[in-house]
C-alpha cells in the first residue's frame, strides 16, 4: 500500500509539473499571437484545434463498442499526450536539433539536413508518446486486452498531443497560412498523431492474443519502428518541402512541385489508417467471440440471462436497449443497465485472460470472477426493482 501511495505521489508531482511547463510554454507563444496579431489569431488557436480532438473522441466512443474503456483511463491517457509528452519532446527534439545542427556542416545537403530533423521528430515524439502506452500496459494489464484498446488508448494520446501542437500552429502562422493550416492540419491531418501511436499501440495490444514469447517482443518492436518510420518521412517531406519553397519564394513551379508533395504526404498515413481500420474489425469480432465464448457457461449458472447473453454479442442491439432505458427510466437507471453489460463483458474477459494465462491474484480474498458475479447480480436486483416500481405506478395511474 505504502509503494502505490508513493508511485501515486511520484506520478502527480510528474504530473503538475509538466503541466505547469506546458503552460508557460503555450502561454508565451499564446502572448506572442495577442500582441503580433491581435485576438483573433488568439481565438483562432485556442478554437480550431478543438475540432480534430474532438472529432477523435467521438471517433473512440464509437469504436470502443463491447468492453468499453473506463473514462479516466481515457483521460488520463488524453494528459499524457497534452501535458507530459509535449514538454518532454520540446525539450529533446530542441536538444538533438542543436546536436545536429552543430555536427552538420554549413554546406551539407538540404535533404539531408530535412530527414535528420524528420527523424528526430518521428522517434522523440513517438518515444515519449509511446512510454504512455507501455505504462499503461505494464501498470493495468487488465485494463489493456486487445487492439481494440491499443487503437483506443493511443488515439487519445496522439489527440491530446495534437490538441498542444495544432495550438502552437495556429499562434504563431494566423497572420500568412490560416487556410493551408486548416486543410493541413485539421481536414487532412486530424488523425495523423493517432495513426502513428496506434501503429505501436495496436501491436502492444495484439500480444494479449498471444502466448508465444518472440511474439509479445517482436510484434511491438516491429510497431514501434512503423510508428517512428511513418512519422519520421511525414516530417521529412514537410520540412523539405517548405525547405525548398524558402530556398526559391517567387519560383510557381517549386510552390506547386511543394503542394503536391505536401498532399502526397498523407497517402502513407492515409494506407496505415486502413490497415488499422481492418485490424480494428478483425478485433470487435474477436471481442464478441470471447463474449460468446466464455459467457456461455454463465447463462447455465444462471449469472447471465439467455436475453442479455444474445444482446451482449451485438454492440448496435444493446445500444438501443441502453437508450431505450434512458427514455424510459431516467439518467440513473440508464447508468446501471450500462454498468450490468459492462459487467458481464468484463467477467468474459477476466475469464479470457486467465485462459491466456493471466494467473489468479495472489492474496485476495476473493478472485475477480466472483467480484463480477456478485456484481452482476446485484446491478440486475436494483434494475428489476426500479422496473417493477415503474410498472406498478403505470398500474395505479
Amino acid at each position: 500500500r505504502r509503494m502505490r501511495w508513493l508511485m501515486a505521489a511520484v506520478g502527480l508531482g510528474i504530473l503538475v509539473i509538466c503541466a505547469l511547463i506546458t503552460l508557460i510554454l503555450n502561454s508565451f507563444i499564446g502572448i506572442n499571437a495577442l500582441t503580433q496579431n491581435g485576438a483573433s489569431s488568439l481565438l483562432a488557436a485556442l478554437t480550431i484545434p478543438l475540432i480534430p480532438a474532438l472529432g477523435t473522441l467521438l471517433l473512440v466512443n464509437f469504436i470502443d463498442r463491447f468492453e468499453r474503456e473506463p473514462w479516466y483511463l481515457r483521460l488520463a491517457t488524453f494528459l499524457w499526450g497534452m501535458v507530459i509528452a509535449i514538454p518532454t519532446a520540446f525539450f529533446i527534439e530542441r536538444f538533438i536539433d542543436s546536436v545536429i545542427m552543430n555536427l552538420l556542416e554549413p554546406g551539407a545537403s538540404t535533404i539531408l539536413r530535412s530527414a535528420l530533423q524528420g527523424l528526430n521528430a518521428g522517434f522523440t515524439e513517438e518515444t515519449v508518446k509511446g512510454l504512455g502506452l507501455l505504462l499503461l500496459f505494464l501498470v493495468l494489464r487488465d485494463q489493456f486486452d486487445n487492439i481494440t484498446d491499443g487503437i483506443v488508448y493511443s488515439a487519445m494520446i496522439g489527440a491530446g498531443f495534437a490538441l498542444v501542437e495544432n495550438f502552437s500552429y495556429f499562434a504563431s502562422g494566423y497572420r500568412n497560412s490560416l487556410v493551408f493550416l486548416i486543410i493541413y492540419r485539421v481536414v487532412l491531418g486530424w488523425l495523423g498523431h493517432p495513426t502513428f501511436t496506434a501503429c505501436f499501440g495496436s501491436m502492444l495490444g495484439y500480444t494479449r492474443h498471444t502466448r508465444s514469447r518472440w511474439q509479445q517482443v517482436i510484434t511491438p518492436l516491429l510497431g514501434y519502428i512503423m510508428a517512428v518510420m511513418l512519422h519520421s518521412f511525414f516530417d521529412f517531406v514537410d520540412i523539405q518541402a517548405g525547405a525548398a519553397v524558402q530556398a526559391d519564394p517567387g519560383n510557381t513551379h517549386v510552390a506547386m512541385l511543394a503542394l503536391v508533395a505536401i498532399i502526397c504526404d498523407y497517402i502513407p498515413p492515409f494506407i496505415a489508417q486502413m490497415l488499422l481500420l481492418y485490424l480494428l474489425i478483425r478485433s470487435l469480432a474477436q471481442e464478441a467471440a470471447i463474449i460468446r465464448e466464455f459467457l456461455a457457461s454463465e447463462v447455465s449458472n444462471g449469472v447471465v440471462t439467455v436475453d442479455e447473453y444474445a444482446l451482449l454479442q451485438h454492440s448496435f442491439q444493446r445500444t438501443r436497449q441502453e437508450r431505450k432505458a434512458l427514455w424510459q427510466y431516467g439518467f440513473k437507471h440508464w447508468l446501471r443497465v450500462k454498468a450490468l453489460y459492462q459487467a458481464e463483458i468484463g467477467l468474459a474477459f477476466r475469464k479470457w485472460h486467465v485462459s491466456m494465462g493471466d494467473g489468479q491474484k495472489n492474496g485476495y480474498l476473493r478472485q475477480p470472477e466472483d467480484v463480477y458475479r456478485e456484481r452482476i447480480r446485484r446491478l440486475r436486483q436494483e434494475i428489476r426493482a426500479v422496473e417493477e416500481q415503474a410498472r406498478a405506478k403505470e398500474r395505479r395511474t
